[in-house]
């Protein structure tokens, strides 16, 4: 089995992820465990290895997105009509800080 070189963590509190691409409309779901470099997400929708997506996280208590393209690492079944998607991070943006007066 291949080494991580990159430290996961499993979310205390539900993160949730909309997850964009050209094919269809955005679709919807949870986060079961993040890096910096990609994350393991549970959903109803459909995508293949490979295909690029446009992932926006939103955590709890933030209100701003942190948005990453990406793309579909590897698929396995989840839990009744779900799937669970590997993902990897190709670059994150972090959400600016509102500036204050100068």
């Amino acid at each position: 089995m291949r080494e991580r070189n990159a430290h996961r963590v499993v979310p205390a509190k539900a993160v949730t992820v909309a997850l964009e691409n050209p094919k269809g409309p955005p679709a919807y779901g949870v986060v079961a465990n993040i890096s910096v470099r990609g994350g393991c997400v549970l959903t109803a929708a459909s995508f293949e290895p490979g295909e690029e997506i446009v992932v926006a996280l939103r955590f709890p208590r933030e209100p701003q997105t942190i948005d990453s393209p990406g793309h579909i690492v590897w698929i396995r079944e989840g839990p009744a009509g779900t799937v669970l998607y590997g993902l990897k991070f190709d670059a994150i943006r972090y959400p600016r800080a509102a500036e204050g007066p100068h």
